[in-house]
């Protein structure tokens, strides 16, 4: 994640749309072909201080199950309820989210330049928070021209409630950006099967659904023995969203072959699964349908995510599906 926040001063209307795009977009791939009529991206500045806090932002690249790619953005974006408004912080001020929007562009030779991106959004503004992993859908790629390094821009704004009779006039328009970087794929170059000799170490899929509605539920396992002692990963439950935390010495990877949503067929093999790149993490925010493959001293674990169901706050289960 590539965090970039401007001096002062709010978003200017003039930055580019997301629909403004060129027929020709850059790459910075070996062997790609390279266009300068893609205009490099303009943006003004975001506010210098903001009661905007955008946290966990990510961009998983994932198969559209049709050949193709494409990206489900996570994370969330809150209002930090200590901020305080310069010569009146004596006040207290709420805030609303009242629009968000998304810049993507192409990275190439630290130049980022525009690229079509729509991310459809579901929220109701004005709002305190926005999960952008239930908030947006997934978001095709195939028209992004070209391939490997690109960057999403994650702008929101904010202005004050006229909560508790406050002159809303008085008090500053807020505006906020952080930025999420992931890679397209480059096409790759076939190779006859008949050089290549087939290698499969056949797993078996394995359900689980770890909880912590009740005292006696599990909410960690070894993923070799299945059970709660020396765990690999544990479920965790805050506000209403589901996280997985790694033990140490274990990691958490995003992977790029399945399907989103869908178990592979029998038989299925290890070699089947591939771990996605300069995705790794100890605590990852767990969405519906996703796949994982956790690194352990044991091996390597594919998992995909199901349904995550919620008893309050800090309590909840989600349904695992993983491979051994």
């Amino acid at each position: 994640m590539n965090k970039m926040i401007w001096k002062y001063g709010l978003l200017a209307l003039s930055i580019f749309a997301l629909s403004a795009c060129s027929d020709d977009t850059s790459s910075n791939a070996d062997g790609e072909e390279s266009s300068s009529s893609a205009a490099p991206i303009s943006m003004s500045s975001a506010s210098e201080v903001s009661p905007i806090k955008m946290e966990n932002l990510a961009a998983n690249v994932m198969s559209d199950g049709a050949g193709g790619e494409m990206l489900k953005l996570n994370g969330s974006v809150s209002l930090d309820y200590t901020f305080r408004v310069e010569d009146r912080e004596d006040e207290d001020i709420f805030f609303n989210i009242d629009s968000m929007s998304f810049i993507a562009g192409h990275v190439d030779n630290g130049t980022v330049y525009e690229s079509p991106l729509q991310v459809p959004m579901s929220t109701t503004f004005p709002t305190d928070r926005v999960t952008l992993g239930t908030s947006t859908s997934e978001v095709l790629l195939n028209s992004l021209e070209g391939c490997g390094d690109f960057r999403v821009y994650v702008w929101a704004f904010a202005s004050a409630s006229d909560e508790g009779g406050i002159d809303v006039s008085k008090v500053p328009t807020y505006s906020a950006v952080d930025s999420i970087d992931f890679k397209k794929a480059c096409p790759k170059e076939e190779v006859s099967s008949s050089s290549v000799e087939a290698v499969c170490t056949e797993v078996a899929a394995n359900e689980i659904t770890l909880s912590n509605k009740l005292g006696t539920d599990q909410f960690a396992i070894n993923l070799v023995t299945g059970s709660a002692e020396n765990p690999h990963v544990t479920l965790e439950i805050v506000d209403n969203m589901a996280y997985l935390q790694a033990s140490e010495g274990v990691e958490i990877w995003e992977e790029e072959n399945q399907d989103f949503g869908l178990l592979p067929e029998a038989p299925v093999c290890a070699e089947d699964f591939k771990t996605a790149f300069g995705t790794k993490t100890g605590r990852i925010e767990l969405m519906g349908n996703m796949w994982l493959v956790v690194k352990t001293a044991e091996g390597s674990f594919p998992m995909m995510i199901g349904k995550a169901m919620y008893q309050d706050e800090t309590r909840g289960s989600v349904i695992i599906t993983y491979y051994k």
